[in-house]
């Protein structure tokens, strides 16, 4: 039994059966048509009767079949194609599908034609294909309609999440009597130190366990940049970037302090300092 939920299909599944409803009803017809013309020019005695049960022993059962295979895509909310639990659950329940199909057909087989049983499974091999196509088509098919209405849906919707505040990052580091809590923005840079980090503080200067890794991912997409293998400097505390002689790079801090760069980080960290606005000054 189906639940009220269950039968209360959502548009895109009333559409999809009104859609496939009317096309296998269209090839139920043609295949009368085909059946009835093909007796008339072999010469055989053409029965409108017999050509509506032998168009309707391969097509007609599918006109029963659209609604449950509509139905068992409808009850899986948030079915998508990369959900492998839920596709197979879908694909377990309609797999009898063409089974059904090819056993209604090879039924209507035995009893107009008295055909050997050998034949009958003849007919079954060659029928079961087809049938097999042709759930695999409608199965994409409803997929495809259910996955575009549900885009078209999320499309439409209005962004009605209000703004929220920017969440403050901080770090708990410690001094020599405490721990403190400090705003990443207020971190002048970190400085690796064995087991520890070095975290400058405005003139103060604490120490907090962690990796210069952990650090990274911490800090990502801020104002603190890597600069060298052992440092992360805050771009609003840079005063400016000397160039020396011999090649090497060093950051001049507003306090006076000097930040190496190393080669590896040049570039990288150039090119965010520049973005943020600074301007090198060279010496």
């Amino acid at each position: 039994m189906l639940s009220t939920n269950q039968l209360q299909l959502p548009q895109w599944a009333i559409e999809s059966n009104r859609q496939l409803g009317l096309a296998a009803t269209l090839v139920l017809l043609c295949s009368i048509a085909y059946c009835y013309l093909l007796a008339r020019l072999e010469g055989a005695d053409a029965s409108l009767t017999l050509s509506i049960v032998w168009a309707s022993s391969d097509w007609a059962l599918w006109l029963l079949l659209i609604p449950i295979l509509v139905q068992q895509i409808s009850n899986h909310q948030g079915l998508s194609l990369t959900d492998k639990t839920q596709l197979v659950l879908v694909l377990q329940a309609t797999a009898w599908m063409p089974l059904a199909a090819v056993l209604l057909r090879c039924s209507v087989e035995l009893l107009m034609t008295q055909t050997p049983y050998a034949q009958v499974l003849s007919l079954a091999y060659k029928r079961a294909p087809l049938y097999l196509i042709v759930w695999l088509l409608l199965l994409a098919y409803v997929f495809w309609h259910k996955h575009a209405a549900e885009k078209t849906k999320a499309s439409s919707l209005p962004d009605t999440e209000p703004d929220r505040p920017a969440q403050v990052r901080t770090f708990v580091v410690q001094s020599s009597h405490a721990e403190h809590v400090v705003r990443l923005d207020e971190v002048q840079y970190f400085k690796a130190c064995g087991n520890y980090l070095e975290v400058k503080v405005q003139d103060n200067l604490y120490l907090m366990r962690a990796t210069m890794k952990a650090v990274e991912k911490a800090v990502a997409g801020s104002v603190l940049v890597r600069c060298h293998r052992s440092f992360f400097v805050n771009l609003n505390y840079v005063q400016s970037m000397e160039y020396a002689p011999t090649g090497n790079h060093d950051i001049v801090l507003h306090s006076g302090e000097k930040i190496p760069v190393s080669k590896s980080f040049r570039e990288q960290f150039r090119a965010q300092y520049y973005q943020s606005g600074g301007m090198a000054r060279t010496h």
